[in-house]
């Protein structure tokens, strides 16, 4: 029974932080991601009766890295070819990070003719 809670609330975070990553709102990277976690685990233990403090932080940032290497075996992220000092380990994926743009009018739909 607890292992099962602990995985849907694995899913839950999971989901959020995705959602925020997709959107540009969090940037992929341990650090960003784990201020994510924490958001999301503050918002969320209310509703599930548990305690933030109970989930301390050297956990929250495992699951961040949980979450950054469950997308990139989605490919949603993709390992920074360039990684290093100062540089992220990932980059959101190509078809992920051109999508805002293909979603955006074809300046010729707003032509009057």
């Amino acid at each position: 029974m607890h292992d099962l809670t602990r995985e849907r609330f694995f899913k839950l975070i999971y989901t959020e932080v995705r959602a925020r990553i997709l959107n540009g709102e969090v940037k992929p990277t341990v650090r960003p991601v784990t201020e994510a976690v924490t958001q999301t685990i503050r918002h969320h233990t209310k509703a599930l009766g548990l305690q933030p403090s109970l989930i301390g932080k050297p956990e929250r940032q495992k699951i961040a890295e949980k979450i950054l290497e469950k997308l990139e075996r989605e490919a949603v992220l993709e390992l920074n070819p360039e990684s290093g000092v100062g540089k992220s380990k990932y980059l959101l994926a190509s078809q992920w990070a051109n999508q805002p743009a293909a979603e955006s009018p074809h300046p010729s739909s707003q032509a009057i003719g």
